[in-house]
């Protein structure tokens, strides 16, 4: 699960642009832990880029550190989407190792339409998964953020990634937030540091409207009742980036702020590439 909010069209010509750059998140284990590790920490590199005129590419690396027992183990997870702007069409590709082997691989192309999306995987088999409509990553964005400016406090949708098991049919509950305008030292401050310093990024974040999401991540065939798999917190841009994130996996959580800031190359689809 992709889980930052990227990370996240029906939003079509009216919906704000997501903004091209190059992110890296420092994450380290938060709150208290039930896990077997000694420690955990991680990394997250995240690209957004906007080189054609007709979808959006992500990519995501997520490296993750436990330690425990004079043991060291490394999780890797790898993901590349490509997603046309009208939502529609999402090529994935989703491959974690762990210690350098190949735990998982999720390879393929998935289409919505006509009240449906359709899956159809390259790896880990080659086979076709019909789901109920699902948004795609970018698309899931672009409506959290447009569901934000309408005033919603809770947005839900049926989303997919590119995870191996699409007939989870992963749904996804939001809960927006507004955000303070100084630090307090709590939620969101906790990642984002007591402001003492320039923020990476704050020259393009600066005087944006922010929102504060938590979201949790739930198996749609679970019931109503069911525990979420994943969820994070995370502050929102209007611009689609995110930073001050929180992730709760089962038995442990890790937090970060962004650490690097890049903006990339915008196509302006006259053919002429525009510097950010």
């Amino acid at each position: 699960m992709i889980s930052i909010g990227i990370l996240a069209a029906t939003g079509g010509a009216s919906a704000m642009d997501l903004f091209p750059h190059r992110a890296v998140y420092d994450l380290v284990q938060s709150g208290q832990s039930s896990s077997e590790f000694d420690s955990i920490d991680g990394r997250i590199v995240v690209e957004v880029k906007h080189d054609s005129c007709d979808a959006y590419e992500l990519e995501y690396r997520f490296v993750a550190r436990f330690v425990g027992n004079q043991e060291l183990i490394v999780v890797d997870q790898q993901i590349e989407l490509d997603e046309t702007l009208d939502g529609k069409t999402l090529e994935f590709s989703n491959v974690s190792t762990v210690d350098g082997l190949r735990d998982q691989a999720s390879i393929g192309k998935a289409t919505t339409g006509g009240g449906k999306t359709e899956v159809r995987y390259d790896q880990p088999a080659d086979k076709i998964v019909e789901i109920a409509a699902a948004s795609f990553p970018i698309s899931h964005t672009r409506n959290l953020i447009e569901a934000a400016k309408r005033g919603e406090f809770v947005y839900e949708a049926q989303i997919f990634d590119g995870d191996p098991e699409a007939e989870k049919q992963t749904r996804s509950t939001s809960i927006i937030a507004d955000t303070p305008d100084e630090p307090d030292m709590s939620g969101e401050a906790a990642a984002e540091g007591d402001g003492s310093e320039e923020k990476p990024g704050s020259d393009v974040l600066a005087g944006l409207t922010r929102w504060r999401i938590s979201e949790a991540y739930y198996d749609a065939t679970g019931g109503a009742d069911a525990e979420p798999d994943f969820s994070t917190s995370y502050t929102l841009y209007e611009n689609g980036v995110s930073d001050a994130l929180t992730m709760n996996f089962e038995g442990y959580s890790l937090s970060g702020q962004i650490s690097e800031f890049t903006p990339l190359q915008a196509v302006d689809c006259s053919g002429t590439s525009v510097e950010n």
